[in-house]
């Protein structure tokens, strides 16, 4: 990604194995040579900021420009150069670190320090937060996290989702959490289950004081008692993440076009989390067909064929019946894509 950048190398002017980046950069030991030549009986030379952008960095003039004013302190490109070694020692292309050069020109005057981040885990850090160096306070909020969670892995999952955890105050993330795993225990779903995890991001996502609100929208669209509605997301949680179009649009085709009792939805409701042109109607239209057929079982389970994975499925009710309905892969696969067939040979 064009954004992903970070800080310096260590000041010995080696690539550190676990480093992480602060307000300046020390200048390396043997830092390569200036740009411009002096003597020992003139002043140094200013340092040409805009044409160490565009020479060394690859900015065009025009970046250039706008990006040297944050560079108008520097005497040397002695921290520039180690900024430029680090990211190249973290693996990131030459455009990559020229675009994020660009973005935050500021970052060449940083310093790296060491937190226990190899240049591999940095350089995955900041493909999802490209501005983790431009704060100090966000490196205290990562060891932090790294510690809660207990390796940076986790972490790393936990930022793809939310790539401005680091940016939230601690008091106010600690307290959110407080407030979504109370409501989430609310549920009734037990904590010491793998379901507990999938009960903490829908309310995550919702919004613990919002939950309420979304409860009762569920109940009205589903049309079931509370007690009904309690046991649906006991099983799946995930359904109060789903919006209301969403669920209306699954329960009609499951209840109206395929005949299901809302009963049998109600009982399965983890039948509602999946793909309604993707996975629904595609597997109950093919598992028509199979059965106008006589290739399976009138009393076939609908939800069990849903279940299974898309591999599974074709090799079970696609595959084994190629030759028997010619075009049926092809068929499928198109209706996988969105768009269910109207003809097939029989």
């Amino acid at each position: 990604p064009s954004a992903r950048i970070a800080a310096a190398a260590s000041p010995c002017g080696r690539i550190p194995s676990q480093c992480c980046a602060s307000e300046t950069i020390s200048s390396p030991a043997s830092a390569p040579p200036s740009l411009s030549t002096t003597t020992a009986a003139s002043p140094p030379a200013r340092f040409a900021a805009e044409e160490y952008l565009v020479a060394t960095c690859g900015l065009t003039p025009a970046q250039a420009v706008k990006a040297s004013k944050w560079l108008a302190h520097l005497k040397s490109p002695a921290k520039p150069d180690a900024v430029l070694s680090f990211l190249a020692g973290v693996g990131l292309a030459k455009d990559d670190i020229a675009a994020g050069i660009a973005r935050h020109p500021k970052l060449l005057c940083y310093k790296i320090l060491g937190i226990g981040l190899t240049p591999s885990q940095i350089s995955r850090l900041i493909s999802i937060v490209p501005n983790i160096f431009v704060g100090p306070s966000m490196i205290s909020r990562l060891q932090f996290y790294i510690s809660s969670m207990g390796s940076f892995d986790m972490l790393h999952c936990a930022l793809q989702r939310s790539p401005y955890l680091l940016a939230q105050n601690l008091e106010q993330v600690l307290e959110r959490v407080k407030e979504t795993v109370a409501c989430a225990a609310k549920l009734g779903v037990l904590r010491n289950t793998g379901m507990f995890k999938n009960a903490l991001w829908a309310v995550y996502c919702v919004g613990p004081e919002s939950v309420g609100a979304k409860l009762d929208l569920v109940k009205a669209t589903l049309g079931c008692s509370e007690a009904v509605l309690a046991l649906a997301v006991r099983k799946a949680p995930q359904i109060l993440r789903m919006s209301q179009g969403k669920l209306s649009r699954t329960v009609k085709f499951l209840n109206v076009d395929a005949g299901f009792k809302l009963q049998y939805i109600l009982h399965r409701p983890q039948i509602l989390g999946y793909s309604l042109q993707r996975r629904l109607m595609p597997r109950h239209y093919f598992i028509n067909i199979l059965k106008a057929k006589g290739l399976v079982k009138e009393n076939i389970d609908f939800y069990s064929a849903v279940c299974v994975s898309e591999k599974g499925f074709v090799q079970r009710f696609i595959d084994p019946h190629s030759k028997t309905i010619p075009g049926i892969a092809d068929a499928y696969a198109t209706a996988c894509s969105g768009k269910i067939p109207r003809d097939i040979k029989m």
